[in-house]
């Protein structure tokens, strides 16, 4: 009989400290404006995908748009304009409605990436392509 006065205390206790609030707010209410958002990933492969889209804000119950044209889309690798180019279509690597450029790239490479698209705030990146991780070999101990 004891054990089960436990039990209950316990199961009590549990109760009480998992009771939560509930605290409605309106997100329709919030006035956020879409943002431009840029995939890209400028490494070790030879191709560069330029994927543009807005920003989703949380009240909005519509589709993610990707694959937008830019006003204004540059590319530049240590200080040199790269060409993008524009594809309506996938291609082996490339997903459809992107920019790309085929191009490897060398350690120390400086990439900088700016982008525009009409009623959005433009954006930038930048990075310096770091060395390769030296990995010399794999061992595997059992």
């Amino acid at each position: 009989m004891h054990l089960h006065k436990q039990n209950l205390i316990i199961i009590l206790a549990a109760f009480s400290l998992l009771s939560s609030c509930v605290y409605h707010f309106d997100l329709d209410k919030i006035s956020e404006v879409p943002k431009l958002t840029v995939y890209s990933y400028p490494g070790s492969g030879d191709t560069t995908v330029v994927r543009l889209s807005h920003s989703l804000p949380v009240y909005d119950k519509g589709m993610r748009m990707y694959g937008l044209k830019g006003r204004d889309i540059r590319l530049e690798v240590n200080d040199i304009a790269v060409p993008l180019l524009w594809t309506e279509d996938s291609l082996p690597g490339v997903p459809a409605k992107s920019y790309y450029v085929v191009q490897p790239y060398e350690t120390s490479d400086r990439v900088r990436l700016t982008a525009s698209v009409e009623g959005v705030k433009a954006v930038s990146a930048f990075t310096i392509i770091p060395a390769p991780f030296p990995l010399n070999a794999v061992k595997i101990n059992t």
